[in-house]
């Protein structure tokens, strides 16, 4: 069994169901049992409460432990303008090949990033930069993010892909919350 121990957080997958309980796949040699009334396929994080002939758990609300499991991608019905300016988030981050290199803001949002509990960072498409899909809605990037940065300023390419940017800006802003 991989190191495990009692009281330790996993993120798992409903696998069973049988009774008011569930068997999670955390990623172990054998299924955990939690209670609970979870589908099939639901993801959950799960906290151990007994490591012994049979594994059980305990299905925990993400949100209230402060575990980072990754980034959330949502999508929306409406423009992206309207969604940014409809969201509430405490901090907002648009990435430009305009906008300001972020080693010249790195302070500044490294302290905002440390205040806050909920970020959004929009990125643009593999075809439009955020600039030129805000500039078609008629919105300035400038008057919807708090920060506008480049954060790959350094480029020596005309664009950067979407899906490079989105793992450089997160290795970036990572470092900057753990300053």
């Amino acid at each position: 069994m991989p190191d495990v121990k009692v009281g330790d957080f996993r993120e798992g997958v409903v696998v069973a169901r049988g009774g008011s309980n569930v068997g999670v796949d955390a990623g172990l040699t054998e299924t955990v049992k939690c209670q609970g009334n979870y589908g099939i396929g639901e993801r959950v994080t799960l906290q151990f409460i007994n490591l012994g002939k049979e594994l059980r758990g305990e299905i925990v609300d993400a949100s209230k432990i402060s575990i980072y499991w990754g980034y959330r991608v949502t999508r929306s019905k409406f423009k992206l303008a309207s969604t940014i300016e409809r969201e509430r988030f405490e901090l907002k981050i648009g990435t430009s090949r305009y906008g300001t290199p972020v080693e010249e803001v790195w302070s500044e949002i490294s302290k905002s990033l440390n205040s806050v509990e909920s970020v959004l960072v929009a990125f643009g498409s593999p075809r439009m930069g955020l600039t030129d899909i805000l500039s078609q809605e008629g919105k300035n990037p400038n008057g919807l993010f708090h920060f506008l940065v480049n954060t790959v300023s350094a480029q020596q390419v005309a664009t950067v892909r979407t899906e490079e940017a989105l793992f450089i800006t997160l290795a970036i802003l990572n470092a900057m919350k753990l300053k």
